[in-house]
Formats: structure tokens, C-alpha cells, sequence
């Protein structure tokens, strides 16, 4: 008999793990382990030409990239008992990470709502991971989500994804994710407790960030730096081709 996820869960109380996307080291002997996670309303495939141009750079042949799908998203477990908040995600984003069995430095590379789980997630679990490398962050204050204007821009987020997602973007776990992680008033607090070296990509033409937010905390928080793009809130090129770099900054420090 097939055992699914509802029995490994639910009967046989199996921690929630993450599904794993992709998996790939040009070298046998990874010297450095990048972990992706997406966004809201997305999956693992929102790296899928940042790992292109990272996998055939030969500088980087000795990084393992590996993508993950958080709960309710992609191919990962997803359940209406899920309440889909930052700590059911952490902890799952924790229990996988030790299924993996890492035996090398990690960097958390986040974009959008993934970025604001990976900051959550450095600071419960804070030897986890050396790095992270955010993208698109939206962080938000307590003041700025009384804010009508942010709502409205909620709205607009969600009518976009709407046209292509409609039945997603009424989902429990779609409008859980939206209420629990990316409403959680205490975002700016936990970027601004970040406790590793994080850099932060936005891109100048993207409408659902606070570029002021992601400036303040930065100015809060001596371990984090901003690097401002041309683009919108995508993982695209005006992002991804700046990641060689610090990569490779990243494999010099390893000895």
C-alpha cells in the first residue's frame, strides 16, 4: 500500500518535511549548499533561470543548489489542518534541512514571502545557515499594515496572481500564508534581528516593497546590506547575474 502524506502525517505523526525540487553539484565534493525558497503563490520553478546562469558558471562548480517548495505551495504537503503560519514552516524548513544531512556551510537565499520566512527562521534556529542572500523583501511595519494604501496594494497583488491562479488565491493556504507571514506584524522587528551577513536585492521598479523599510532596517542592522536593481519584484536578471559574486566571496571564505 502506498503510504501518502495524509497518513505519514496525520497517523504515523511524521514531522511535516519540504519537497525537494532540485538538487545539483557540478563537483562530487560540495564545498557550499545554497538553499532557494520561494514566494507566495509560487513554487521552486521561480529559480529556475537563476539556477542556469549559476550552474554554468564554473567558478561556482563547487556550490550545491537545492529548491524546496513551502507547505500548501508546488509539490509540498498541503492540508486545510495546516494553518500555514511561520512557525509550521520554519520547523518544517528545519526538519528537512537536517533530513538533507548538509555537511557544509548553508546560505538561505529567500525572494518575497521566502524572504521574510528565512529571516524568521535565523532567528529561531540562528547556526543553521552562515548567510542569506534576500530578494524582493517585503517588510512591512505595524504602521504601514493600518495603512489603507498597503491593503490596496495587497488587493492589487492578489488580482495579478488572480488571472493566472484563481482557484490558489482562494485557498486556505494562500490567504493563511497572507494573514500569518506576510501580515505578521512583527516582520520589521526579525529582519532587523537578522544575526548573519544578509544582502538584500530589490529592484527599483517593483510595487508590492517599501524600499524605505528595507533602508531602515539595513541601517539597523550593521549585518545587512542593500543592493538596488533595476527590475521589478521577480527573480530576474537585473538580480540573479549579481549573485556570482557574492558566491563565490562566500566559497573564498570556506577553508
Amino acid at each position: 500500500m502506498k503510504i501518502t502524506n495524509t497518513i505519514k502525517y496525520k497517523a504515523l505523526k511524521k514531522p511535516l518535511v519540504l519537497k525537494k525540487r532540485h538538487d545539483f553539484c557540478a563537483s562530487k565534493h560540495p564545498r557550499l549548499t545554497v538553499i532557494m525558497l520561494h514566494g507566495i503563490a509560487s513554487s521552486a520553478g521561480t529559480y529556475e533561470h537563476a539556477l542556469i546562469h549559476l550552474e554554468k558558471n564554473p567558478a561556482l562548480a563547487d556550490i550545491r543548489f537545492i529548491t524546496l517548495d513551502w507547505l500548501g505551495h508546488g509539490k509540498s504537503y498541503a492540508s486545510k489542518k495546516l494553518e500555514y503560519t511561520i512557525s509550521e514552516q520554519t520547523k518544517a524548513l528545519n526538519t528537512t534541512i537536517k533530513a538533507l544531512r548538509i555537511d557544509t556551510p548553508i546560505i538561505l537565499m529567500g525572494h518575497s514571502m521566502g524572504t521574510i520566512l528565512a529571516a524568521h527562521f535565523n532567528v529561531k534556529y540562528p547556526k543553521i545557515a552562515q548567510e542569506m542572500i534576500l530578494i524582493s523583501a517585503p517588510i512591512y511595519s505595524k504602521k504601514d499594515l493600518e495603512d489603507p494604501r498597503l491593503e490596496e496594494g495587497m488587493k492589487a497583488f492578489t488580482a495579478a496572481v488572480a488571472r493566472y491562479q484563481k482557484k490558489f488565491v482562494e485557498s486556505k493556504q494562500f490567504l493563511a500564508s497572507m494573514e500569518n507571514v506576510v501580515k505578521n506584524p512583527k516582520n520589521y522587528e526579525t529582519f532587523a534581528s537578522i544575526s548573519i551577513p544578509t544582502t538584500i536585492f530589490y529592484g527599483a521598479e517593483d510595487k508590492y516593497i517599501l524600499p524605505t523599510n528595507i533602508r531602515a532596517v539595513a541601517k539597523e542592522n550593521s549585518r545587512i546590506k542593500v543592493v538596488k536593481t533595476e527590475g521589478k519584484h521577480h527573480v530576474s536578471r537585473d538580480k540573479y547575474y549579481k549573485f556570482d559574486d557574492l558566491l563565490l566571496a562566500s566559497l573564498k571564505k570556506i577553508k
